[in-house]
């Protein structure tokens, strides 16, 4: 459900006025804008505002992957124009957060070659008929023939509606148990006293922790095991992963400059103790292989699911949520990464969607800042062990809910 909208096109206001009828001004980068920010304002001959470029072309591109790092990272829709740029390394970064890709393409004004005036941009030098041309040409060479191409935001809508796998209707008398963040702790989940054939919800956070090595082993169990009653969601641990598999593969040798830009940046954001840590495990990876399990982890992790059973309802998160409408595309990454404050989360949902719907939340994440309780908020389970060295699970069953610490 994390959703990339990338703009393609000659005529920059017709795509700024895009942007506003969908209502997504705050979802937005501008290549355009940004380059403003790093030139510097002169003025030409005629005295017409010129920008020269006079700022490296190499700090702009670093502070603009940046910027756009900045908003993937947070898990919720971003929407780029990235003028007349190939699009690769954008669906590489996609890749990396595990966000499906829809393309808004423009078409081609039919005096947009021969009227210079019009389809100059304010603020910077204006363009002359040979350099539209040139535009034309350069669109036209990119090979627009994308599959998911969209006309207005709805389309996206419509796209995820039509996906299963957030919606989990379960049989009467399945046993279904809800397990907390793992955290490394392979050893202990395998002594789980789970009967064959459980349905499992694992709320995320399978990495960083105390046992040596069983990072790896959780994410290969996941690759193994991930099926349609063996559910795993993303957690906000699963992000630095992220950024490590995708600097593994760029260490290949035909990495593009643009890609180990983007490579560093990624590595320069990890902690230190990811990387004297979890890191190690997963470091003997080749670049194709680490980029196989980026791919496998886009394909098993989930962001959200919503189960029912029995006529309840479960609304299961990693990071909690406060508003039914951050399920939606716009809002996702909130529960994925989250906040901390979750006595604020859990506080509203009880206070909304408990009370006028009478559905649940389940999450883990990180325990209320007076410490452990798992039912403190009608219709709030908050896995979130005390430690990580302990693990939480729930067996489904509305009218005793009793949460079990393995540790």
């Amino acid at each position: 459900m994390k959703t990339l909208i990338i703009l393609k096109g000659l005529a920059k206001n017709e795509k700024l006025e895009w942007v506003k009828s969908q209502g997504l001004e705050n979802f937005f980068l501008d290549y355009t804008v940004f380059k403003r920010m790093y030139s510097m304002p002169e003025l030409d001959k005629d005295k017409v505002t010129d920008i020269l470029g006079r700022t490296n072309i190499n700090i702009i591109y670093r502070s603009w992957l940046e910027a756009i790092n900045n908003k993937l990272e947070s898990g919720c829709l971003v929407v780029i124009d990235y003028d007349l740029e190939k699009t690769k390394l954008l669906e590489d970064m996609a890749t990396i957060y595990g966000y499906t890709c829809f393309y808004k393409i423009f078409n081609i004004p039919y005096d947009y070659s021969s009227n210079p005036e019009k389809y100059s941009i304010p603020g910077f030098k204006k363009k002359v008929k040979e350099d539209l041309e040139k535009e034309v040409v350069t669109f036209l060479n990119l090979q627009l023939g994308y599959t998911k191409k969209i006309n207005t935001y709805r389309d996206v809508l419509e796209y995820w509606k039509k996906r299963p796998e957030y919606y989990l209707e379960i049989p009467e008398n399945n046993p279904t148990y809800f397990i907390s963040d793992l955290h490394s702790n392979y050893t202990l989940y395998k002594q789980l006293p789970l009967p064959v054939g459980a349905i499992k919800i694992h709320l995320g956070d399978y990495i960083d922790g105390p046992e040596v090595g069983g990072s790896k082993k959780l994410i290969e169990e996941i690759f193994k095991n991930s099926s349609y009653y063996n559910i795993f969601l993303e957690g906000n641990h699963e992000r630095r992963l992220r950024k490590f598999l995708f600097w593994r593969w760029a260490a290949s040798n035909n990495s593009s400059s643009m890609k180990n830009i983007l490579a560093d940046i990624l590595y320069k954001s990890l902690p230190v103790d990811f990387l004297n840590t979890t890191a190690e495990e997963f470091k003997y990876l080749t670049p194709q292989e680490a980029w196989n399990w980026l791919k496998r982890l886009n394909d098993c992790l989930r962001t959200h699911i919503t189960i029912k059973k029995d006529n309840e309802f479960f609304i299961c998160t990693h990071a909690g949520i406060k508003y039914l409408e951050q399920l939606s595309p716009k809002f996702i990454g909130n529960v994925i990464y989250g906040n901390r404050d979750m006595d604020q989360y859990d506080k509203l949902f009880s206070k909304t969607i408990w009370k006028s719907m009478g559905r649940w939340s389940v999450h883990a994440h990180c325990k209320y800042p007076d410490g452990v309780d798992f039912l403190k908020y009608d219709g709030v389970v908050n896995l979130d062990p005390s430690s990580e060295r302990e693990i939480v699970y729930m067996e489904n069953n509305t009218k005793n809910l009793k949460p079990c610490v393995v540790q």
